[in-house]
């Protein structure tokens, strides 16, 4: 495919549209959405393992490349991101570009992340001898292509933002403390800070407002306060 690129990479497809058996520029991070196989081949090509995995963690982070490090954004595509060469959708969009001036909000962001299945090419579609190509000229004609797309996980990720004000700028390291401890403690996430438990909840409970950032997950309404965003934390497994 007229390339200098070789090997196995494994990216973050951050919302974009990636299916097995796509063409992929790894020099310029293209997704092309052609195929050397037609549909139908595909199809039957492509065997589909479910997949059970689930993860939840807190942050703090406030800068872009933070965001990008706490979504396991790596190398070129983060770079790309920064410099406003790839775009992206979706959650991960609603996060990143998320810069409303936070010097008087303490802000901490509860991930939930999971994994629902792979979707993988078999090897037997490339044997010229049973299948072969069915659009053998799309090589020449997308010559940057440097990766046919081969394995997919498919899952989603829900970004829950809680946000306290901060009256005063030196108290805010001290406010997103207590709002992490809160937020570990009301969504079952272990976070570690030596106060007084019982008091902290109260306190910072009572001034807490919840956005919630999407991620694939289809809700009636979103939470806008923290015992809505309770139920729907704990519905989340339900909604993949």
């Amino acid at each position: 495919m007229g390339t200098q690129i070789v090997g196995e990479i494994d990216i973050k497809c951050l919302g974009r549209n990636f299916s097995p058996g796509d063409l992929y520029d790894a020099r310029n991070d293209k997704l092309l959405k052609v195929s050397l196989w037609n549909e139908d081949k595909l199809r039957e090509g492509t065997v589909v393992v479910p997949t059970s995995f689930t993860d939840s963690f807190i942050s703090t982070t406030d800068t872009q490349r933070e965001k990008l490090s706490v979504l396991k954004v790596l190398g070129e595509t983060k770079l790309n991101l920064c410099s406003g060469l790839l775009d992206v959708g979706g959650v991960e969009a609603s996060y990143i570009r998320d810069s409303r001036s936070k010097k008087n909000i303490a802000s901490v962001i509860l991930q939930y992340y999971t994994e629902v299945e792979s979707r993988k090419l078999n090897m037997s579609l490339f044997d010229q001898k049973r299948r072969g190509f069915d659009h053998p000229n799309l090589i020449s004609k997308y010559g940057e292509a440097t990766h046919v797309v081969m394995q997919t996980t498919n899952g989603a990720r829900a970004l829950f933002q809680f946000d306290h004000e901060v009256d005063d700028e030196s108290q805010r390291s001290d406010v997103m403390a207590k709002v992490s401890f809160t937020v570990g403690e009301l969504f079952g996430v272990r976070v570690q800070w030596n106060a007084e438990k019982e008091s902290t909840l109260r306190e910072v409970v009572q001034k807490l407002q919840v956005t919630f950032l999407g991620g694939g997950v289809a809700l009636d309404s979103p939470p806008t306060t923290y015992e809505e965003a309770i139920a729907v934390y704990k519905d989340l497994p339900s909604k993949n």
